[in-house]
């Protein structure tokens, strides 16, 4: 997806990205597990970090996606 792209995008010039394990999209140094998501209906894990679209503000584990095109 789109969104997938953009994260790949921006975190592969500073991480190592390797393709998700489990319920995940991206591994980045072998210790972060991500999990892009297009709204914020999905069954949260405390293990993982969430990229949602459409959403303004973070709480916990779940991060708005628009945030890291500051990375750039």
């Amino acid at each position: 997806s789109e969104y997938k792209t953009f994260f790949y995008n921006q975190m592969q010039k500073d991480s190592i990205l390797h393709e998700g394990i489990k319920n995940t999209d991206f591994t980045i140094n072998n210790e972060y597990f991500f999990c892009i998501k297009a709204n914020k209906t999905f069954k949260n894990n405390s293990k993982y970090y969430y990229l949602v679209n459409n959403i303004d503000m973070g709480e916990e584990n779940i991060i708005p996606i628009w945030l890291f095109g500051f990375l750039y």
